[in-house]
């Protein structure tokens, strides 16, 4: 469907309604917006504070390091198990940590 389809069919709307639907896909840009943007700028921006309270408190396994992460993200609308991953992929990618075959964490 394209912009001028939509837009015809919306003159045909009642006021209540125009305006419902713009509220409506609102939520839906900013969603949308959220989504692409949320994960990535997120941890760009924080990855330097991440990684320096993770030196200051060193969870010794891998679980501990998961919940560590978790926490720091519970006051900020909360982090996803896929979006841990990625910042422990990160910190071993930079050579911050080393994770062994048991779970281990030792830092660089």
């Amino acid at each position: 469907m394209t912009y001028q389809e939509v837009e015809s069919l919306a003159k045909s709307l009642s006021y209540r309604d125009k305006l419902h639907l713009a509220q409506t896909m609102l939520q839906m840009a900013r969603k949308e917006e959220e989504e692409q943007n949320s994960s990535t700028a997120r941890f760009a921006a924080e990855f330097p504070n991440i990684v320096e309270r993770i030196r200051k408190s060193k969870p010794g396994k891998r679980k501990s390091l998961t919940s560590f992460i978790k926490d720091m993200f519970n006051f900020r609308g909360g982090i996803t198990d896929e979006e841990i991953d990625r910042v422990i992929d990160q910190l071993q990618k930079q050579n911050v940590i080393t994770i062994d075959d048991v779970g281990r964490v030792t830092y660089q």
